[in-house]
C-alpha cells in the first residue's frame, strides 16, 4: 500500500517525518481515509502524507488556511499529473464546520484524521473544537426527493447525503501558546477547578513564552560565524529560571485540552516527538476516539 518507503524518512524534514511515524505506528496510513490538516501553509505535511501512499491508494487531503500562499505543495501534483487528492479551503479555523463539506457526504471515506505542524495558539482550540463537533450524532439519510432535480432545495439535498465519516485520531504538533485567550482556550473547566481566573490564564499565557525565549551566552566570549552560530546553541546554553516556568505554562495549557478531549470520550496524551534542538516546539498532541495499541517509543509528558 505505501508509496514511500519508510527506509528513507531521513529525506523527509524530522517534524514531518516523526508526525509521519506516529501516522503508521496508529495505523492511520489506511485507504479511503480522509486528512484534514490545519493551518496548512504551503501543505508539506499533507504531501508528505500523500506521497506514502501509492497511485492506486492515495487518500484525500483537506488543507485549511486563512490566507492564501505560494508555492502551494498540492501544485507539484498536478504538474506531475499525478493522482493525488487535495482539496484548498480559504476560510479562519474558528468559523469551519467540517460536517457542511460536501466532501465528506459522498462516501469515499471510512475515517477522518486531523493533522497540523505547529499550529498557533488559538488556532489549535478552534480547530480542536471544530473537530469534537464531529462527534455529535451525523446525519441520518432522509428520502425527501430527487437528486437529479435542480430545483431541490440545498438543505433537502443535504438530507439525503450520507453522514460524514468517523473522526479517528488527531495529532496536532502545539506551538505559540503565548497567543492562546481566556474565551478561545479548550478546557476552561479544567483550569478553573485549579482555581484559575481569566486574569491569572492571561499571565500564564504571556509567560509561556519564556519557555523559547533563546539561549544565552555563559561567558563574554562568543563565535558569530556561521558555524559559530550552531556551536554555540550547544555549548553555550544556560537554562534560566524563568524557562523551567515557561514551560510548565505551557504544559498546563496543553493539560487542559488534553482534560478536555477525554472529558469528550476520547483517548489523548502529550508526546515530545522531536528533540528540542530541532525545535523548541517538539510536543505533539496525540488523540485517538478509541483506544488502540500503539508500538512507539515517545516519551509521554
Amino acid at each position: 500500500m505505501l508509496g514511500y518507503s519508510f527506509a528513507h524518512l531521513c529525506d523527509i524534514p524530522s517534524l514531518q517525518a516523526s508526525i509521519l511515524g506516529h501516522l503508521q505506528s496508529m495505523g492511520m496510513l489506511a485507504p479511503r481515509t480522509c486528512f484534514v490538516e490545519f493551518g496548512a501553509g504551503k501543505g508539506k505535511l499533507s504531501d508528505v502524507v500523500q506521497r506514502t501512499f501509492s497511485v492506486s491508494d492515495r487518500c484525500h487531503c483537506i488543507l485549511i488556511d486563512r490566507a492564501a500562499c505560494r508555492r502551494k505543495a498540492e501544485n507539484h501534483h498536478k504538474k506531475m499529473k499525478e493522482s493525488a487528492s487535495f482539496q484548498r479551503l480559504l476560510i479562519d479555523i474558528e468559523h469551519l464546520h467540517l460536517s457542511k463539506l460536501e466532501c465528506l457526504h459522498e462516501g469515499q471515506f471510512d475515517r477522518l484524521v486531523a493533522i497540523s505542524k505547529h499550529l498557533c495558539g488559538a488556532a489549535t482550540d478552534f480547530g480542536l473544537r471544530c473537530l469534537l463537533s464531529m462527534l455529535q450524532p451525523r446525519t441520518v439519510t432522509v428520502d425527501t426527493g430527487d437528486l437529479s432535480d435542480p430545483n431541490l432545495p440545498q438543505s433537502k439535498r443535504f438530507c439525503q447525503q450520507q453522514p460524514p465519516p468517523q473522526l479517528e485520531a488527531i495529532l496536532m504538533a502545539l506551538c505559540c501558546h503565548h497567543r492562546c485567550t481566556w474565551p478561545s482556550v479548550l478546557g476552561k473547566g479544567f483550569l478553573e477547578q485549579l482555581g484559575f481566573t481569566p486574569a491569572d490564564f492571561h499571565l500564564i499565557s504571556h509567560m509561556s513564552s519564556w519557555a523559547v525565549c533563546g539561549v544565552r551566552a555563559e561567558d563574554a566570549e562568543w563565535d558569530h560565524s556561521a558555524e559559530g552560530v550552531v556551536q554555540n546553541c550547544h555549548t553555550h546554553y544556560v537554562p534560566h529560571p524563568k524557562e523551567e516556568i515557561g514551560l510548565k505554562c505551557k504544559r498546563l495549557i496543553d493539560m487542559a485540552r488534553v482534560w478536555e478531549l477525554r472529558q469528550s470520550g476520547l483517548d489523548a496524551r502529550l508526546v515530545y516527538y522531536v528533540d528540542k534542538t530541532v525545535s523548541l516546539e517538539n510536543v505533539l498532541l496525540v488523540a485517538t476516539v478509541k483506544r488502540l495499541e500503539q508500538k512507539t517509543c515517545d516519551v509521554c509528558v
